[in-house]
């Protein structure tokens, strides 16, 4: 019997306190990114938005169409004509064929 291990094993919870919010502050990549100046987000033009309203009302394609076509919700076509979402170069490009308008204005 002296080749067998029969130490007891005790488990305990870990009593370390959690990190306080002074070692948070201290991590450098949340003081980079305080000490950077953000740049302001990615608007779509206006005239973009307008664009695609008018291109959609020509070809009388309702939201919903042009969502169909695109593979996208219907929400997000609402939010490309509205502002509140930017779409990338290739949703532009593909909303540009489906509506024969040439789109790429994005600031």
């Amino acid at each position: 019997m002296n080749h067998q291990d029969w130490k007891p094993v005790i488990l305990r919870k870990n009593t370390k306190p959690p990190p306080s919010t002074k070692q948070v502050q201290g991590n450098s990549k949340i003081k980079k990114l305080d000490d950077d100046n953000p740049q302001p987000p990615k608007k779509i033009s206006h005239s973009v938005k307008i664009e695609i309203q008018k291109a959609r009302a020509i070809k009388k394609i309702t939201q919903k169409q042009l969502a169909n076509m695109l593979n996208l919700p219907v929400q997000t076509i609402s939010e490309y004509e509205s502002g509140k979402a930017i779409p990338n170069k290739q949703v532009l490009s593909r909303i540009g064929r489906i509506l024969e308008v040439k789109l790429n204005k994005i600031k």
